[in-house]
């Protein structure tokens, strides 16, 4: 057979098999992209949830009482928050017999923080709770999200200063305030030296004749 032939038949050979070739590669294509989308919405949706937590921390303002915090440090917001605390801690007196705040949320941002007072510090240091909390992607997501775990706040909690910088402003104001109640409202009086251009043309003299008085000296 000449080389003409062959490459007749190597031709025909490819024209016969080149719409398999090329299917079979639409399919792997198909394929693959599928697989990289899903891959792509696991991982959006990884980097983007909502984590949800409940503690009892210190009052900011105040270490012998202590406040009930709901926040989300997720990438997400929150729906439907749920909370479950057992043993339930105490109140304060002005909330006994009402249920604990901040138990049921509708929705809560990214970085959202939720603080409520809950009870004297004495009441609540020293014990361990069991703190459940549900949540939610989306409002109308069946499937819920949770977590579980054992919260403690130790007695031997202290602080030096203030909680924060702003508290300390905070702080420094009131008392600014506070010294200066009793002048404004006239029981204190203020004692000012006024310091005049009478007062500085007779310093200015004095210099004078001083300056007058070591160059006589010196001569």
């Amino acid at each position: 057979m000449a080389l003409s032939d062959y490459l007749q038949i190597a031709a025909s050979f490819i024209a016969h098999f080149a719409p398999i070739v090329t299917a079979g590669a639409t399919i792997a294509l198909v394929i693959v992209t599928v697989v990289l989308a899903r891959a792509t919405k696991r991982m959006a949706r990884a980097s983007s949830q909502p984590l949800v937590t409940a503690t009892i921390e210190p009052n900011i303002w105040s270490m012998v009482h202590c406040d009930f915090v709901v926040e989300n440090s997720g990438s997400a917001p929150a729906y439907n928050v749920k909370i479950r605390i057992s043993p339930e801690p105490s109140q304060n007196d002005h909330r006994k017999g009402k249920s604990l705040p901040l138990q049921s949320i509708s929705v809560l941002r990214t970085g959202q923080k939720m603080t409520s007072f809950l009870a004297d510090a004495k009441d609540i240091l020293g014990q361990e709770f069991r703190i459940e909390v549900s949540w939610k992607r989306d409002p109308s997501d069946e499937s819920i999200e949770s977590i579980a775990y054992d919260h403690y706040l130790p007695e031997e909690v202290s602080r030096l200063g203030a909680w924060s910088p702003e508290i300390q402003v905070a702080e420094q104001v009131k008392k600014l305030r506070e010294d200066w109640r009793p002048v404004a409202s006239g029981f204190r009086k203020l004692s000012v030296n006024a310091f005049g251009k009478a007062d500085r043309d007779e310093e200015r003299k004095e210099l004078e004749e001083r300056y007058n008085s070591e160059k006589a000296g010196e001569e």
